[in-house]
């Protein structure tokens, strides 16, 4: 949960600076792949470290979590209606509406998995002590939930 915290730091501070999200992106690619079973792990061990009360250890742990069920929910959900995606784009019968639907679907689920990531970091940094004004402006700005652009499929 402490690197969810890092993480929140590190994208709302470079929200509009290029040469530190240059810095960022090449630090990003330096870094390596991981599954979520070894990025929980590591999480558990630095809120172990962490000079934090137990009850904000225990809440931090609460939150992870309940924040990977839903990612696992919302991963498995996204797999599904690309699959269907699929199935859809080799029929014949199936209509354009009905496959831009599953497209904007995706990009939905995908989007409530983003929300729900950030809403973790969030409720994380305020266990922990940390909030700032610019936290506040980004959470903000990326709740106000972009659509597809129509007929794209792609956030404007």
């Amino acid at each position: 949960m402490v690197f969810l915290a890092f993480c929140v730091v590190a994208l709302t501070s470079c929200a509009h600076d290029p040469k530190l999200e240059d810095k960022i992106d090449a630090q990003a690619q330096s870094q390596p792949v991981t599954t979520a079973q070894e990025r929980a792990e590591v999480a558990e061990q630095k809120i172990e470290q962490a000079p934090l009360t137990d009850a904000q250890k225990a809440k931090l742990e609460e939150i992870s979590q309940s924040l990977q069920r839903d990612l696992k929910n919302i991963r498995e959900e996204e797999a599904r209606l690309r699959l269907l995606l699929v199935k859809q784009l080799v029929n014949p019968k199936a209509s354009d509406r009905e496959i831009e639907a599953i497209k904007v679907k995706i990009l939905s689920t995908n989007q409530e998995g983003n929300k729900r990531w950030v809403s973790a970091l969030d409720e994380s940094r305020r266990i922990i002590g940390r909030r700032s004004e610019l936290d506040r402006r980004f959470y903000r700005a990326f709740m106000q939930e972009p659509l597809p652009a129509e007929g794209t499929g792609r956030i404007q």
